[in-house]
Parts: C-alpha cells; sequence; structure tokens
C-alpha cells in the first residue's frame, strides 16, 4: 500500500500556514507552504 497520503498529510501539517500572505508576485493568498519547514524535519525526509 502506498504511503504518499500519509506522507503528504504529514508534510502538510508541518509546512502549511494560512494567514494572509503577500506572494513574490504580489498577489495575496490565505495559505502557503514553507518547503524549509519539512526539508529541515529529518523524519519526513527519511521517509
Amino acid at each position: 500500500m502506498s504511503q504518499a497520503p500519509d506522507l503528504a498529510a504529514r508534510v502538510r501539517d508541518a509546512a502549511l500556514l494560512e494567514g494572509d500572505f503577500v506572494l513574490s508576485s504580489g498577489k495575496r493568498s490565505s495559505f502557503y507552504v514553507d518547503k524549509y519547514l519539512f526539508s529541515t524535519d529529518p523524519t519526513l525526509l527519511r521517509d
């Protein structure tokens, strides 16, 4: 069985931020995925 859905949920839990963000394009977003929050988590990288 694939572990991809579980891993995706763990990445979301670790890195999904909710709020009011201004993106580099100037557009606004109510959420942002900060890749550094999960790319520095050894347990997520191992899986």
